[in-house]
């Protein structure tokens, strides 16, 4: 497997909720309705030859492991998720939202974008609350606590 990552995955900030709330374009409530397959950002879609690899090896005394990385500023492997809203908390849209992660499998490329949800564990069904920011064509997290899983307690 071949780890696709960027130096700016090291530094990620955590603002407060005050923070989130003013600063984001849309608070929802939402259930994931579809996943869709994920894809490289170039024009076609395929994976770009001017990547670089490099080696890390990350561990301790104990336990190691190599990855395989590739490295690049300009290309990203993304996967947009389709949101059925259930609640706004600040803005409005559609009832559908798509939500673009950046992250996930193309062929044996696999981009985690450190500190984010990995667009891989997400499932159908899954209930959350998402602060997100509109770009170009989709809404994104701008920060790793702008999603929350959603508990629903049954009363007993």
């Amino acid at each position: 497997m071949i780890y696709f990552a960027t130096l700016s995955n090291i530094d990620y900030m955590h603002p407060p909720k005050e923070f989130l709330e003013n600063n984001s374009d849309l608070i929802i409530y939402a259930t994931i309705q579809e996943i869709q397959p994920a894809t490289w950002s170039t024009a076609d879609g395929k994976m770009p030859s001017d990547l670089y690899h490099t080696k890390m090896t990350i561990g301790n005394e104990t336990e190691t492991a190599t990855y395989e990385m590739i490295k690049s500023d300009s290309y990203d492997i993304y996967t947009d998720v389709i949101f059925i809203v259930d609640d706004w908390a600040k803005g409005n849209s559609s009832n559908e939202i798509k939500v673009r992660f950046v992250g996930g499998q193309v062929g044996n490329v696999v981009r985690d974008d450190i500190g984010f949800p990995d667009p891989r564990n997400l499932k159908v069904g899954e209930r959350y609350l998402l602060y997100l920011t509109y770009y170009s064509d989709a809404y994104e997290l701008r920060y790793p606590n702008g999603m929350e899983t959603i508990t629903v307690k049954n009363n007993p």
